[in-house]
């Protein structure tokens, strides 16, 4: 090509440092899904408080086994850590809440939510993330909330139905609208 000369010394550091920016702008962070969710020290009131996990949900296409061992665990999200049994303690927890459309949800689970019993065009995702908004993962850190008493855990593919033990706690983030 007439005219063409290749990038040298500066002009190619700087030519790699605009494509990089590009690309973070671009890329958001693991597990944000093209969203730019906040993340709060503060639960969000439909999750914040004590539950316990009561059953496994039957979805088609699960390949784990699910975990027995979990149901009847106690599990906790405060301002403060987040809890599920003696399996994980997770100090100066913080929370990333998302709201999918169930398109979006069925692209990255491959399940639908009517499947979990979440109703409505939208559904809210509450994930245990660090104060850096990286995920946590671990049993009891990604949950669907289905409605005020009823959270849903996924685990390996696996979906645990959580109820509301008492009221929520005090110290709560609003939630976002569904």
């Amino acid at each position: 090509m007439k005219g063409y000369e290749p990038l040298r010394g500066n002009h190619m550091k700087a030519a790699a440092i605009v494509c990089l920016v590009g690309l973070t702008a671009l890329c958001p962070g693991k597990g944000q899904a093209g969203t730019h969710a906040a993340v709060s020290s503060r639960p969000p009131a439909s999750v914040c408080g004590h539950w316990i996990v009561k059953k496994v949900i039957p979805t088609i296409g699960v390949s784990a086994a699910p975990r027995k061992d979990f149901i009847g665990m106690k599990a906790e999200y405060l301002p403060s850590e987040m809890r599920f049994g003696s399996l994980v303690t997770v100090r100066r927890s913080f929370y990333r809440v998302r709201k999918w459309s169930r398109r979006k949800f069925f692209t990255e689970f491959h399940n639908h939510v009517a499947e979990l019993g979440v109703k409505g065009e939208s559904v809210l995702l509450v994930d245990v993330v660090d104060e850096h908004g990286n995920d946590i993962i671990r049993p009891g850190a990604g949950l669907i909330i289905r409605n005020d008493h009823q959270i849903i855990s996924d685990w390996n593919g696996v979906y645990y139905l959580l109820e509301r033990e008492g009221a929520p706690c005090p110290g709560a983030a609003p939630d976002a609208k569904k």
